[in-house]
């Protein structure tokens, strides 16, 4: 039922973002971003290493900063229950890639989710073994090399599994 919900999705060009989880799995991917065609996020440590409660494996397409993310919070302590603070989780890393994802859209609007996907993952900083592994996908975020091909107009798809 959730992937055909992510597949749904996909079908109307819309990139769909997942976190990998947090349960230190080697092996397996969380669902919704175990879903076919759903961009897998796990978390990197501030040394660009997988973070060690980051899950991974074949199903893991890149990692972006998880560790020590200042966000808003939840907390019965305060009045309104929020409060800003230091998070780590894949949870905290997809949202970096979301941003992304929205970043290149909005320069490449005639990009579809695959054209997207593959944009992110050619344009990784590769931290661990070369190429694809399966502790850091294809490599770490750069929003920066991203968002510069993608206002550079220019695409070639390369990113193959």
């Amino acid at each position: 039922m959730l992937c055909a919900a992510t597949d749904l999705a996909q079908a109307r060009e819309v990139a769909v973002v997942g976190a990998s989880g947090n349960g230190s799995s080697l092996t397996t991917v969380s669902y919704p971003a175990a879903c076919p065609g759903v961009i897998a996020v796990g978390a990197s440590a501030a040394d660009d290493t997988r973070a060690a409660f980051s899950n991974a494996g074949e199903r893991l397409d890149l990692v972006a900063p998880g560790v020590g993310i200042f966000s808003t919070l939840w907390t019965s302590d305060t009045a309104y229950g929020l409060y800003g603070g230091h998070g780590n989780g894949t949870s905290f890393a997809a949202p970096h890639v979301a941003g992304a994802v929205a970043l290149i859209r909005s320069l490449r609007p005639d990009y579809g989710q695959a054209e997207t996907r593959d944009l992110l993952l050619r344009t990784v900083d590769d931290v661990g073994k070369p190429g694809f592994d399966t502790l850091t996908g294809w490599g770490r975020l750069n929003v920066a090399r991203a968002v510069k091909q993608a206002a550079a107009r220019s695409y070639l798809p390369v990113v193959t599994r």
